[in-house]
């Protein structure tokens, strides 16, 4: 599983074993249909979860968790993992 899409989901899913499934899971839909047009690999599934809102409420302009509820939980569905990546 992948919080968040990008070259490193085109890139990192060829090393895995010939079974393994990968999920990214984007908040941007727009980069995440940017990602998708270039994926050629079927083992990949690219999500896009908007956020609750934006701009973002927190201080840092990061989303708080209220801001990205939906995006922060879609992968509980799913679990177990045997591998997160972080793309941020």
């Amino acid at each position: 599983m992948e919080w968040g899409s990008g070259y490193s989901t085109l890139y990192y899913p060829k090393f895995a074993l010939p079974q393994t499934e990968w999920l990214a899971i984007e908040h941007d839909a727009e980069w995440a249909e940017r990602i998708r047009d270039q994926n050629d690999n079927p083992r990949v599934k690219i999500v896009s979860i908007p956020p609750q809102q934006f701009p973002w409420t927190d201080a840092n302009d990061d989303g708080a968790y209220d801001d990205l509820k939906d995006y922060v939980d879609y992968a509980e569905a799913f679990k177990p993992y045997d591998f997160i990546l972080v793309d941020g």
